[in-house]
């Protein structure tokens, strides 16, 4: 796997830095860092500031962005609750997930398979959020397929879980972390096709299996053992609930 630069860039511009600083063409690099600052400074704030006894607007608004379900803190204003959705809404962002990055996946098998290019509709998606083609990835068709493939089947694993396993009770979560989490599955997978550099030609196997690296194998034992401590939580915690409500 190589990064694209520019011929005429200086080595240190065209390697170092753009391993380790995202590149300026790339809208949804941006929007990674934006939701990290964000995160950052929400944590500061809680850490930092004595919450328990400000009563004021501001804080109500603040705790109530970063808090769902049983975390809520006391009785909260009407006002506030009209932003409250059934925390067992959570199946929609892996039901999304499933679909979306399901699309994709099967969008890039079949690239790789036939040589057929994205749909025009997705080629626009992808160019909008990154607009410099030569900052991304190039052979680096069996990362693509392998993390597709990976969050997807995290994604249906997850998404068979809230229907069947989990058991909620009436807690809630806000519209925000409601909205910020059809975002962040939105995202997931663009971002996948966001670093690399799709060469529209057909792949074989053994070419597959030329770019297989080391952590490619670690990766994939990671997410396996992972995903089974996860799942066996999820058990655990649905196992605890006394009924279906929750309690």
């Amino acid at each position: 796997m190589r990064i694209c630069g520019h011929p005429g860039s200086a080595g240190l511009h065209s390697t170092g830095t753009m391993q380790l600083l995202p590149g300026t063409g790339s809208l949804v690099a941006a929007l990674w860092l934006l939701l990290d600052v964000l995160f950052l400074g929400a944590l500061f704030l809680h850490l930092l500031g004595d919450w328990s006894r400000r009563r004021s607007v501001l804080c109500g608004v603040f705790q109530d962005l970063i808090r769902y379900g049983k975390t809520k803190l006391g009785t909260r204003p009407a006002w506030l609750r009209c932003c409250d959705l059934p925390k067992r809404w959570f199946w929609h962002f892996y039901f999304l997930s499933v679909t979306w990055n399901g699309v994709l996946l099967g969008l890039v098998v079949r690239s790789l398979l036939l040589g057929v290019h994205f749909p025009q509709w997705i080629q626009q998606i992808l160019h909008f959020f990154h607009k410099d083609p030569e900052q991304k990835t190039s052979d680096g068709e069996l990362s693509t397929l392998l993390a597709l493939s990976l969050l997807w089947i995290h994604s249906l694993r997850r998404l068979l879980e809230c229907l069947y396993v989990s058991v909620y009770s009436a807690g809630v979560i806000h519209l925000a972390q409601y909205g910020l989490g059809i975002v962040y599955y939105f995202l997931l997978g663009i971002t996948v096709l966001d670093h690399t550099q799709m060469d529209y030609r057909k792949v074989t196997v053994q070419e597959l299996l030329l770019q297989l690296h080391w952590y490619h194998i670690f990766g994939f034992l990671l997410y396996i053992w992972a995903s089974f401590h996860q799942s066996r939580c999820h058990m655990i915690l649905a196992n605890l609930r006394k009924d279906k409500s929750g309690e």
